[in-house]
C-alpha cells in the first residue's frame, strides 16, 4: 500500500525537473532554464543561449522540455509555452514561435508533457489534448488523418479508462495511463513502440504506409487496445523515448517496449524482439521514479540512488568513459535523488534538498563550461 501510495503522488506532482534536446529548465520557487536558445525555448525573452540558469518569471507547479520548445503548468491549472512554434506545438492558435511564455487560452490542466514537436495536457475533467505536428497519428484522434499541424489543443480520441492519471510523449508517439491503469498508445509504431503485439492493417486505426528513410513504417491514428504485460500488473506511471516506451506497474518494477539497439530498454542485450515487453533485470530495490531519454533511461531507485541504461556515448551516466551501457551504471549522484530527467546527450538530477546536478554534453549541463564526459556537474541555481 505504501508503495501504491508513493507511485500515486510521483505521478500527480509531475515534473520539477525536465531536459529537452540541448536545453533543461528546473522549478525551484519559479523557474529557471539553461542551454540553447535559438527559438526562445528558455523562455527569458530573448534569444541568447545560457549557459548557467535564467530566470523565467512565471508562478509555475511544472516543466516539460521538447527539442525546441518549453511548456509549463501554472499553479492555477492554465498552461503557457515557449519557443519554436512551427507546428503549433505551443497551442496558442498561431504558429510564430515565442521567445517568453504565452498562455493557452481556455485550458484547465493536471499535466503538460512536451514531445519533441507536440505537446498533450491532462484536463482537470481526466481527458486529453494535443496539440503540434500532425505526423503518425501522434495527436491520437482518426479524424485528424490527413490534415495539417494543429495550433490549438484538439481532443483526443476517447480512451479505455473513465480518466487518465498519466501522458508520455515520444519523438513520433504519444501514450498514456488510464485509472484503470492500462496504458494506451497511439502514432508511429516502426519500433513497436506503440504496441507490442499486432502487425498489419485492422479496422482503418492501424495502417501501413511508406516514406524516403524506411520501406515499411506502421502507424496508429487512434489509441491502439490497452497493452498487456507480461507481470500482469497495473500501470502506474509511464514515460517514453525517441522510439522506445517504459512503465513502472504494481510490484515497483519496470516494463520497456520498442527500440533497444542502444540498450535502451533494460534486458542487458542491444537485440530488437518487437514481440516481447521486456523486464528490467537488476534492479534492487524497486524503482520510485524514472525517465525514458533519447536512446536511454534512467530512474531513480527507493533509497535515492540513480541508475541508468542505454546510449552513454555523450557521457550522459557520468563516471566513465563514454560507451554503450548495457548493463546498469549508476549515475554519479548517489543517494538523495529525487528525481530524474533524461535528455539526449544529457542528464539532469534534481536533489532532495533543491541541488541539481548534471552529466552529458554542452551547454545545456548548465555550468558556464564546456563539454565533460566523465564528471558529473553540480548546478547553481539562484
Amino acid at each position: 500500500m505504501l508503495l501504491f501510495l508513493f507511485f500515486l503522488t510521483y505521478i500527480v506532482n509531475g515534473k520539477l525537473i525536465s531536459t529537452g534536446n540541448f536545453h533543461t529548465c528546473v522549478i525551484q520557487g519559479s523557474p529557471y532554464c539553461w542551454g540553447v536558445n535559438d527559438a526562445g525555448q528558455l523562455g527569458d525573452g530573448t534569444l541568447l543561449t545560457r549557459d548557467s540558469p535564467t530566470l523565467v518569471p512565471l508562478d509555475a507547479a511544472e516543466v516539460s522540455c521538447g527539442l525546441a520548445h518549453t511548456c509549463f503548468l501554472l499553479v492555477n491549472g492554465s498552461v503557457a509555452c515557449t519557443g519554436n512554434n512551427t507546428f503549433g506545438q505551443l497551442g496558442n492558435g498561431n504558429f510564430i514561435s515565442q521567445s517568453s511564455p504565452v498562455l493557452i487560452s481556455g485550458l484547465n490542466a493536471t499535466k503538460v508533457v512536451s514531445g519533441e514537436r507536440h505537446t498533450c495536457v491532462i484536463l482537470q475533467e481526466g481527458t486529453v489534448s494535443c496539440f503540434g505536428e500532425n505526423t503518425s497519428g501522434k495527436l491520437a484522434n482518426l479524424s485528424l488523418k490527413g490534415l495539417g499541424n494543429q495550433n490549438v489543443p484538439v481532443m483526443t480520441d476517447p480512451t479505455g479508462g473513465t480518466g487518465n492519471l498519466d501522458i508520455a510523449l515520444g519523438g513520433e508517439h504519444t501514450c498514456v495511463l488510464n485509472s484503470d491503469g492500462g496504458v494506451q498508445c497511439s502514432g508511429k509504431n516502426t519500433h513497436h513502440q506503440v504496441d507490442d503485439r499486432n502487425q498489419g492493417e485492422t479496422d482503418g486505426t492501424f495502417i501501413m504506409s511508406r516514406d524516403d528513410y524506411e520501406m515499411s513504417n506502421f502507424y496508429y491514428y487512434t489509441w491502439s487496445d490497452p497493452l498487456i504485460n507480461s507481470l500482469n500488473s497495473n500501470f502506474l506511471a509511464i514515460s517514453a523515448g525517441e522510439k522506445h516506451t517504459c512503465g513502472i506497474v504494481t510490484e515497483g518494477k519496470v516494463l520497456c517496449w520498442g527500440a533497444n539497439y542502444n540498450g535502451q530498454c533494460g534486458d542487458q542485450t542491444t537485440s530488437f524482439n518487437p514481440l516481447i515487453m521486456t523486464v528490467v533485470t537488476l534492479l534492487t530495490p524497486p524503482m520510485a521514479s524514472f525517465d525514458a531519454g533519447g536512446k536511454f533511461t534512467c530512474g531513480v531507485m527507493a533509497a535515492g540512488s540513480v541508475r541508468c541504461w542505454g546510449d552513454n556515448t555523450e557521457g550522459q551516466f557520468a563516471g566513465g568513459a563514454p560507451q554503450e551501457i548495457v548493463t546498469y551504471s549508476t549515475l554519479a549522484f548517489e543517494g538523495g535523488v529525487q528525481e530524474v530527467s533524461s535528455g539526449v546527450l544529457h542528464a539532469c538530477v534534481l536533489f532532495l534538498n533543491g541541488t541539481v546536478g548534471c552529466a552529458g554534453t554542452g551547454v545545456s549541463l548548465g555550468d558556464g563550461a564546456g563539454p565533460d564526459y566523465v564528471n558529473a556537474k553540480f548546478i547553481l541555481v539562484p
